[in-house]
């Protein structure tokens, strides 16, 4: 009986590693699908910005044809910092706007 009972807490154990080892991995593979899909949320998120503006979408598909993919790309990134930074110097000038006396 002695035997058994060993045999059954080095099995219990054994499961016990298996287990924890099994959850660090499913935390490990949480996190780069997590931050997989906080990339595609990103790119999601410029094309909803993109699809407010047919605009654009019909001039950058101009561009794509004119100038090609690469040089669509190329200029597509530096206007998206572009914006960025004219955004935030808008709202820079904003709170100076607010806060300075008449």
């Amino acid at each position: 009986m002695t035997s058994r009972l060993d045999e059954l807490e080095l099995r219990q154990r054994v499961l016990r590693l298996r287990s924890e080892s099994l959850r660090r991995q499913v935390a490990v593979r949480g996190s780069e699908i997590g931050s997989t899909v906080a990339r595609v949320e990103r790119g999601a998120a410029v094309a909803r910005e993109l699809t407010r503006w047919p605009v654009l979408v019909a001039a950058g598909g101009l561009l794509m044809a004119f100038a090609g993919p690469s040089r669509l790309l190329r200029w597509t990134s530096r206007g998206i910092v572009v914006a960025s930074l004219a955004r935030r110097i808008g709202g820079l000038a904003s709170q100076y706007a607010r806060r300075s006396p008449p």
